[in-house]
Parts: structure tokens; C-alpha cells; sequence
């Protein structure tokens, strides 16, 4: 209706220029005369124009702002009502809107995803003094070399930054405390001087030592490898909670445990059990799997009795 509305206007305007220079003409007016010829026509008309066009940007400006600020409310509430309503009307269940919002920040918002997640813990047994000469009364703990691998991907569409973390597990003994320690950083094969790795160490808590460095620029779809070795001390009957704190496509656990290890056992942190791969009783070395997709703080949970 607009558009034909603008097209009349613009026929009814020539037709009337159109019939202004035929009476013109009829009625025989000299050109020095002629409205239409008139140089001073010419210049108004185009002041009256151009004041016109500038009169057409304000209000376009000011009509465009006031409707793209209510088309972003509406659009945002429109999205609230989808969020509010969307697992009720697709699987029809009435889902409280914080465990819907809990979703949507772990996962659906999530700016990074892994993959090929594994970790490998070589676990030794080993004199408290070996460690720290200092401890008087000598006892024997855990001493494992863990090492872990995996892939994350940038999936949100912008460049983003991330933060390779790590926390390792004091032991309760005050004299082994300080002897835990992040050992090796590799971040797109380049490895991380010990004085990067000092940089980023966050010992803030008595219970744990937490490491954090911050990769900078990845690009959308970008893939960054991340390998890091820690030592960590537990005790002779304990247990180890490995969890991942991104969505992954699954978890890949290898344990070397001690000869004359009692008895082991690994259980998940997730709907579906772990699935063993590896179990070789003499050799103390086993391989289990959660073959499914993990999301933020679900794990494995492996124990041992020696």
C-alpha cells in the first residue's frame, strides 16, 4: 500500500510540472518571464531539496533507532519465551527456568569444546623422607607422575582467549605439601619455561595448587593442543577424582598402579559407566573409557588399596 501510495504521488508531481510548462508554452510567456527558466526556481528549488533530504535523514535516523530498540526488546523477549518454554514444548516437561538457564551457560553457551581428553597416572610407592628428609617418623605414600592430553576447539564464533587450568590435590601431610608440583606445560607444541609455569602458579588455597595461563587470540574453529605433567602425593588407600570442566566427547583414563596393589577400582562421574579396555592384573596397568559426551564437571572417580 505504501509503495503504490509513493508511486501516485510521484505521477500526480510530474503531471503537474508537466501541465505548469504547457500553460507556459500556451500562453506564449518569454523565457526572461518563465517561472520555470527562472535561475532563482533552480536555486530554491534545490535549497528546498536538499533542506528536504536533510529533514528525511533526521527523522529516518530517529525512526530507525526507536524501531531497532523495539525489535532487540522484542526479540529478547520473544527468545525468554522460547528458553522458558522450550523443553516443555518440545519433550513435555515442565523444567524449572534455572536448571534450563544451567544448561544454556554450561553447554549451550559454552565459548570452547575438547576432545581427545586423556589422562595417564603412573603410581609408585615411596618413603615420606625419600621426598622430604626432614619428616622424622617415616611413613610410605603414593607418588604418581600424572600427564594429561587434549584438544580444545574455539565454537563460538569470535575470537576468543582460554585458559589452560590446572589444580592438583595436596596431601594432607604438612611436610609434603610443598613438594606437589605442575611440571610441564605444552601449549600448541611449545613448550612453557619453568619460569612461565612459576608465573602462573596460584597457590592460594592450603588444599590445593592451582596453575592457570591464558592462550591468547584463538581463532573461530581453531583447534590448540594443551599437554601438561604434574606430581602429585596421595596415600597408600585413596582416591582420585578426574573430572573435566569443559563439554568433551568423552575420557580416556590409564592407570599404571604398584605392584602388590590390593585392590583398584574406576567408576564415572556421568549417566553411562566406564568401560574397561585394558586389565592386565600382573602388570598393575589398566585402561578404562567413558565413551560418551561429558559435560562440565562430570568425571571418572578411580580408587586403590595398597
Amino acid at each position: 500500500m505504501n509503495n503504490r501510495r509513493i508511486f501516485w504521488l510521484g505521477v500526480i508531481s510530474l503531471i503537474l510540472l508537466f501541465v505548469a510548462n504547457l500553460l507556459e508554452i500556451a500562453t506564449k510567456t518569454p523565457p526572461d518571464q518563465s517561472y520555470w527558466w527562472a535561475a532563482a526556481t533552480w536555486v530554491s528549488f534545490i535549497k528546498e531539496l536538499g533542506i528536504a533530504f536533510f529533514i528525511a535523514l533526521i527523522i529516518s535516523i530517529a525512526i530507525e533507532r526507536a524501531a531497532r530498540t523495539e525489535f532487540d526488546k522484542t526479540i529478547k523477549q520473544r527468545v525468554t519465551e522460547i528458553q522458558e518454554n522450550v523443553f516443555k514444548s518440545t519433550f513435555s516437561r515442565n523444567i524449572p527456568k534455572a536448571l534450563i538457564d544451567e544448561v544454556e551457560n554450561l553447554v549451550l553457551r559454552a565459548d570452547f569444546i575438547r576432545r581427545d581428553h586423556r589422562t595417564t597416572y603412573r603410581l609408585s610407592i615411596r618413603s615420606a623422607r625419600a621426598i622430604n628428609p626432614a619428616i622424622v617418623n617415616d611413613f610410605n605414600v603414593v607418588f604418581i607422575d600424572k600427564t594429561t592430553f587434549y584438544v580444545v576447539k574455539n565454537v563460538s564464533g569470535v575470537r576468543k582467549d582460554f585458559s589452560v587450568k590446572v589444580g592438583i590435590e595436596k596431601p594432607p601431610i604438612e611436610e609434603l605439601k610443598n613438594y606437589v608440583s605442575i611440571d610441564q606445560v605444552r601449549i600448541r607444541d611449545q613448550e612453557l619455561t619453568p619460569e612461565m609455569i612459576r608465573g602462573g602458579d596460584m597457590d592460594l588455597q592450603d588444599a590445593f595448587k592451582n596453575f592457570e595461563h591464558t592462550v591468547r587470540n584463538i581463532e573461530p574453529n581453531q583447534e590448540v593442543t594443551v599437554l601438561t605433567k604434574c606430581t602429585v602425593i596421595k596415600m597408600l588407600t585413596d582416591v582420585e577424582i578426574w573430572r573435566s570442566l569443559l563439554p568433551s566427547d568423552g575420557m580416556h583414563l590409564t592407570v599404571q598402579f604398584p605392584p602388590g596393589t590390593g585392590a583398584f577400582g574406576a567408576s564415572s562421574l556421568h549417566r553411562a559407566e566406564v568401560s574397561k579396555l585394558v586389565s592386565d592384573d600382573a602388570a598393575g596397568y589398566h585402561e578404562w573409557k567413558l565413551d560418551q559426551a561429558v559435560l562440565p564437571h562430570q568425571g571418572i572417580v578411580f580408587w586403590w588399596k595398597c
